[in-house]
């Protein structure tokens, strides 16, 4: 087996056909150090590989879920894939790309809690959660009014939630384009208003509703800010869920604006 670390991808070639990632793990690391999102782990010239070979492969996944990175699988043979597939604890985890290109775009997308040095420092922050459905700018601009009053920062949050179908990890490319577009325009609309500090990030989550609790939680959020249309029948329960949570599990102060109801 042939193991070459470049840039932010393990190129590995020949037969897996034992646990190597202690062979593998050194190389990561290095990685790591310069690519703190994460790595890839390119399998194109893989020729054979066993299930015991594939314990590589959760071995890899497990320790750099540990250092809050990222890892993705690319270009797997069809013969290797059917083989991790086969594996149980593995094909619920592996996050799989068709490409080194799609794999980079994926760990590339800005995601990932930031530092809470902010927050222990005594500065407030304001975390507007953002996602479909929801009246993004009405919540900016109460999100925004807060940190000024409180001399804090706006934290922006693209809620990208990930179908159980899929680790949770695994490249999503056509969710991933819309969260980044969608940040990009939030991130505009903030700094239009001159003076309030912000910083941003995509959260991948399972459930939108616990994704905010966990994410206010490990950013020592003061407070959480959504505004919200009633009157949208089709997202009613989706709403109803989100704050049926919010109100009962939110670490922080909890903001909801309520738009106005047509005819109201």
């Amino acid at each position: 087996m042939i193991i070459e670390a470049r840039e932010d991808i393990v190129n590995l070639r020949g037969d897996l056909r034992e646990n190597l990632w202690p062979a593998i793990q050194a190389a990561a690391n290095l990685l790591l150090k310069q690519q703190a999102k994460g790595i890839i782990i390119n399998c194109a010239g893989l020729a054979n590989c066993t299930e015991a070979g594939a314990q590589t492969f959760i071995d890899a996944i497990l320790y750099i879920q540990k250092q809050g990175a990222r890892i993705v699988l690319a270009n797997m043979p069809e013969e290797v894939l059917r083989i991790v597939r086969s594996v149980p604890g593995l094909r619920s985890q592996a996050p799989i790309a068709d490409s080194v290109e799609a794999a980079r775009a994926s760990l590339t997308l800005a995601t990932g809690l930031e530092s809470t040095a902010d927050t222990e420092a005594g500065r407030s922050l304001v975390l507007v959660p953002l996602m479909e459905g929801m009246e993004s700018e009405r919540a900016m601009s109460l999100a925004i009014q807060m940190a000024r009053e409180r001399k804090g920062k706006v934290h922006l949050a693209y809620m990208m939630e990930i179908p159980k179908s899929l680790p949770k990890g695994a490249p999503v490319p056509e969710a991933e384009a819309v969260a980044k577009s969608r940040l990009a325009e939030a991130e505009a609309y903030v700094k239009k208003r001159n003076g309030v500090p912000m910083s941003s990030h995509v959260e991948r989550t399972r459930d939108v509703g616990p994704g905010i609790v966990e994410m206010a939680r490990s950013l020592n959020a003061d407070a959480i800010v959504l505004s919200v249309d009633v009157s949208n029948t089709d997202n009613k329960d989706r709403l109803d869920h989100l704050v049926s949570i919010l109100l009962e599990r939110a670490p922080c102060e909890l903001v909801l604006d309520r738009m106005k109801t047509k005819g109201a």
